[in-house]
């Protein structure tokens, strides 16, 4: 069991926890910058390059995905592939479209230019060589820690909202709170974990067995956890 879960974990995913659980509350708390843990749209020029850069980074990690069009259906559209791939698009949309506001570069429709990008990289795919996985794995980390962090603030969100630090207190030892105060923001994130965690991560890495990716959600869900409880300890 132990040689399985040293198999299923890549070094990003040793980091991701260490960025969630102590880097971006950090950023956030003494650092100040709110971009860490949600998509900042205040104008930051700094922030708005950062978001379109690492965004770049992410089209030419779609554009070089492997398998290209060999006489049958390419690989990225097939199962399970193809499921990360709308998911990937919008988070794309979502980080670069944010990156390009910010910059000033358009009044209106700025989410377009990146879902157009996104559209050309899936066309492109089919002539263009592909890269490693380590290659393209470096060109996605960088978005993943963005999108990451900024799930990182939903689960905040969610913390602060239903209060558990309070629900719990109110009745310890009971472990209905407990497990309340752990499922219930698992499945209110569990779709935007897939748009901004998941589906970045398959389309960098599309290999690996479904047990190599629920060992990874446990080590970030573990991470997360940690950093949301920062986020909201910092706010109030």
């Amino acid at each position: 069991m132990l040689a399985r879960l040293r198999a299923a974990l890549r070094i990003e995913d040793l980091a991701l926890p260490a960025w969630l659980g102590l880097a971006v509350p950090l950023l956030v708390g003494v650092g100040g910058w709110e971009g860490a843990s949600e998509l900042d749209d205040s104008g930051s020029a700094l922030t708005g390059l950062v978001y379109v850069v690492v965004s770049l980074g992410a089209v030419l990690c779609l554009a070089t995905f492997p398998g290209g069009f060999t006489g049958e259906a390419p690989r990225l559209f097939r199962p399970p592939d193809v499921y990360a791939l709308g998911p990937f698009i919008g988070a794309l949309a979502m980080v670069g479209g944010t990156g390009i506001d910010n910059l000033g570069l358009t009044s209106t429709g700025e989410f377009g230019p990146f879902l157009v990008l996104g559209a050309l990289a899936i066309i492109a795919h089919r002539w263009l060589p592909s890269l490693s996985s380590i290659h393209r794995r470096m060109l996605m980390a960088p978005f993943v820690f963005i999108t990451a962090g900024v799930f990182n603030g939903m689960m905040a969100s969610t913390f602060d909202a239903f209060d558990f630090a309070r629900l719990i207190a109110e009745e310890p030892g009971s472990p209905g709170p407990l497990a309340l105060s752990l499922a219930l923001p698992v499945a209110v994130t569990a779709p935007a974990y897939a748009m901004l965690v998941f589906a970045p991560g398959r389309i960098a890495d599309p290999g690996g067995p479904v047990f190599a990716w629920l060992v990874r959600y446990l080590v970030c869900l573990a991470g997360l956890v940690i950093g949301a409880s920062w986020l909201v300890a910092i706010g109030s």
